[in-house]
């Protein structure tokens, strides 16, 4: 709690961030994905802080459209338990990747 005291005194509020990028090698977008989800302090005017209970906000900066944010309603109790039961169908199962989580893919990104 002091640390949401902290970033109030700041104007800001603490979030829990999803964020994906790509690590440049020569100033451009060249390199691998980097994915990682952090708290994060966020002032309390960015457009992520207005995401409250269990809505979300996606933000994406990108070259061509420059920076656009989508709003929706997030997981909550209901959806994440069903979201629970079915995984642990799928893996009851025997419906799951022997690695879901592959520190390298081999999936192409343009």
């Amino acid at each position: 709690s002091v640390d949401f005291e902290y970033a109030k005194l700041l104007n800001c509020t603490i979030k829990l961030i999803g964020t994906a990028s790509r690590r440049s090698h020569y100033g451009e977008r060249d390199g691998d994905l980097s994915v990682y989800v952090a708290p994060k302090m966020i002032p309390t005017n960015h457009i992520l802080a207005a995401a409250t209970g269990c809505g979300n906000a996606v933000t994406v900066d990108s070259v061509n459209l420059g920076t656009a944010s989508y709003f929706g309603p997030g997981a909550g109790r209901f959806p994440t338990a069903n979201s629970v039961v079915a995984d642990i169908c799928r893996v009851a199962a025997g419906n799951c990747p022997a690695d879901p989580f592959p520190l390298r893919s081999t999936i192409e990104i343009d």
